[in-house]
C-alpha cells in the first residue's frame, strides 16, 4: 500500500522524465531537467545537457532525484552537473538511481 505525503518544496527531476510525468499526473508540477524533448509538454520542463550544465539550470532545489546515464558519461561530468544544479549546496538531498556495478564509483 502506497503512503501519501505532502512535501512542500521543489523537487528537481534530473534526467528522470518518467518521475516528472508521474508527479504531473498526480497534480504536481516539478522541474524536469532532461535532453528528451518528448517531455516538453510538462510545465517545468527545461532542456538540459548533462555534459554542459549551466548556472541558469539551477534553482533552489532541496531535493534532486537523479537517474544518470552511466554508460557514456564520466563520473566526473555527472558530479559537475549535480554541483551546478545544487549550486554547490551539499545540504541538498540527492537520490540517485544506479546499477550495482556503478556502486564503487559513487561511494
Amino acid at each position: 500500500k502506497a503512503v501519501e505525503c505532502e512535501y512542500q518544496g521543489t523537487v528537481c527531476c534530473m534526467t528522470t522524465p518518467s518521475l516528472a510525468h508521474a508527479f504531473y499526473m498526480n497534480g504536481r508540477s516539478e522541474v524536469l531537467l532532461d535532453i528528451d524533448l518528448r517531455f516538453q509538454y510538462l510545465p517545468k520542463f527545461r532542456y538540459f545537457d548533462i555534459q554542459s550544465p549551466t548556472a541558469s539550470d539551477a534553482e533552489n532545489n532541496r531535493i534532486i532525484v537523479f537517474d544518470p546515464p552511466f554508460f557514456y558519461i564520466p563520473m566526473e561530468s555527472l558530479f559537475a552537473a549535480v554541483r551546478t544544479i545544487c549550486k554547490d549546496d551539499f545540504k541538498t538531498k540527492l537520490l540517485v538511481g544506479f546499477l550495482a556495478r556503478e556502486e564503487a564509483a559513487l561511494l
